[in-house]
């Protein structure tokens, strides 16, 4: 990083994409923007890159959402710009509200960009207006609200994402305890988007309860700007394994391009479906517990238009079909988090959800490593709270 830039944007990793449309659309506007996507280098020491960020950028972006509020990191970046301008005159800290959630503490006294359930044109008009200061008139009358609401686009830029996929079937919601696991996420999304095609196709393998699935779920809704289709396919049954795959059929936009009649034998549609995404890209089809690589092959397209991830806790067999990435334990430093009583604890069905995400990671550690992890001398009772790596 260079000069002292006008805006750093600061956000978490599941909101990558957020920040990227963001600071897209502070730059196309003029302004000079830090982000953490773009700006840290590998090799870098990234506590610097933050410090200059933070000690140099005249104003800061706080994207928030649940997962952002719940940061350490994210608290300290934006508090930063906080104690410098207190009392919020000079419009340091810009609050930017990507989901339904409600600031906490000091937040509280920022008035905050609004971008929940607005169009893409709508959010880009309010983001820029809010950073020039400027009242958030639109530049032409606003249309009929009983009309319909026109699709924005842009062709070069950063799909807006609070538009989601066209179709999609992701079986669970983002979870805002998930921890552990950027790396992984951060190898998928380079092995998926590589030059080289021939590692757009990923086998995640371990043991069963590792957090494969939690990660494949935790990718698909962080890169979810990426890609006009996310289908989940069920591989654990041949039943729900063709069942899943020829449901694809009667997807738009599949069913305008195959126009087969109701009732379509999956003899027919499977084919169809395997041919479709043959020919078109901007896809992710997850195969998950996918254990015998014999019973997806013939499922697979051929080409590399789209991205395929597959879980299985078999190890071998899939050199053919993708590239096998094997999902191991977390470390004792990361499994302490699942082991260590949180800052805050979660209720009802996240505190379900965390407690079966870090149970792989309790049986794969014994008891001694246990202790070393968390610091206790004893056994410990209770059940961990926070997930580290997905169930």
């Amino acid at each position: 990083m260079g000069e002292a830039a006008d805006f750093f944007v600061s956000y978490t990793s599941a909101d990558r994409a957020w920040a990227e449309w963001i600071a897209w659309q502070l730059e196309a506007d003029g302004y000079t923007v830090v982000v953490q996507a773009w700006d840290f280098i590998p090799g870098h020491d990234w506590a610097h890159e933050m410090q200059h960020a933070t000690t140099t950028a005249e104003r800061v972006v706080a994207v928030l959402s649940a997962a952002y509020l719940q940061s350490a990191h994210g608290e300290a970046e934006w508090q930063a710009f906080y104690a410098k301008d207190p009392r919020g005159r000079q419009g340091r800290l810009l609050p930017v509200r990507i989901e339904e959630v409600e600031p906490p503490g000091l937040l509280t006294t920022r008035i905050y960009v609004d971008l929940v359930g607005r169009s893409a044109a709508d959010a880009q008009a309010t983001l820029l207006a809010a950073a020039r200061g400027a009242r958030d008139k639109p530049a032409e009358e606003p249309k009929y609200p009983g009309g319909q609401r026109p699709t924005a686009s842009a062709a070069e830029a950063p799909r807006y994402p609070g538009e989601l996929p066209r179709v999609r079937n992701v079986p669970a919601h983002p979870n805002p305890y998930f921890t552990g696991r950027d790396l992984l996420l951060a190898e998928l999304h380079s092995r998926l988007t590589a030059p080289d095609q021939s590692t757009r196709r990923i086998a995640l393998t371990g043991l069963g309860g590792v957090g494969k699935s939690q990660s494949v779920v935790e990718y698909a809704y962080q890169q979810q700007a990426d890609y006009d289709l996310v289908w989940w396919v069920r591989a654990d049954q041949p039943t729900s394994l063709l069942g899943d795959y020829a449901t694809l059929a009667d997807q738009p936009p599949l069913a305008a391009d195959l126009r087969f009649g109701q009732d379509v034998r999956q003899e027919t549609a499977v084919p169809a479906v395997r041919d479709w995404l043959e020919h078109h890209q901007d896809w992710l089809l997850i195969f998950d517990n996918a254990d015998d690589p014999k019973t997806v092959a013939e499922l697979l397209p051929r080409s590399t238009a789209g991205h395929l991830l597959i879980t299985s806790r078999t190890g071998v067999g899939w050199e053919r079909l993708a590239t096998p990435l094997l999902v191991e334990a977390l470390a004792p430093d990361d499994a302490a988090d699942c082991w260590s009583p949180p800052a805050t604890t979660p209720s009802g069905c996240a505190a379900r959800r965390a407690s079966r995400a870090c149970a792989a990671s309790r049986r794969l550690w014994p008891p001694r490593a246990r202790r070393s992890a968390t610091g206790s001398t004893g056994a410990g009772t209770g059940r961990p709270t926070n997930p580290c790596g997905g169930s």
